[in-house]
């Protein structure tokens, strides 16, 4: 379960980021409208045994929010949202759910992706981790 609260942790942080962005969460359904900006978000965690014993484990993991914006718009609304996105989870933020709280260990990382036939694209990496206790 703690995967699954780790994720909620997260995805409830970036929710709160105004102006709300259409979102695209892993395994949903989603058309993008012609025109109008969104994001998709992605969950890659790994877990370690940074200690001896079995009742404690650190989940370490990157949430990617990929922000696809209309093509030839500029940089300017896009870099804005990123950067609105790198200050939430910036390094030393944290975010609990029930009794999983997350840790952002490092500052996000922005960076241009190729273009998509009519989006410009930015991704921007989280870098996270929970200390689980069972």
């Amino acid at each position: 379960m703690s995967q699954i609260k780790i994720r909620a942790a997260l995805e409830t942080a970036l929710a709160t980021i105004t102006p709300i962005v259409d979102t695209q969460y892993e395994n949903t359904a989603y058309t993008p409208k012609t025109g109008v900006p969104y994001q998709s978000v992605s969950l890659s965690i790994n877990s370690t045994n940074p200690t001896l014993g079995d009742a404690f484990y650190r989940e370490i993991g990157i949430m990617l929010v990929t922000l696809h914006y209309p093509l030839l718009g500029g940089t300017f609304d896009i870099m804005t949202q990123a950067e609105k996105i790198r200050t939430k989870f910036r390094r030393g933020q944290s975010f609990t759910k029930d009794n999983i709280s997350v840790l952002c260990d490092k500052t996000p990382d922005i960076r241009s992706l190729p273009n998509e036939p009519d989006r410009f694209v930015v991704a921007v990496k989280i870098y996270f981790y929970s200390n689980i206790i069972s």
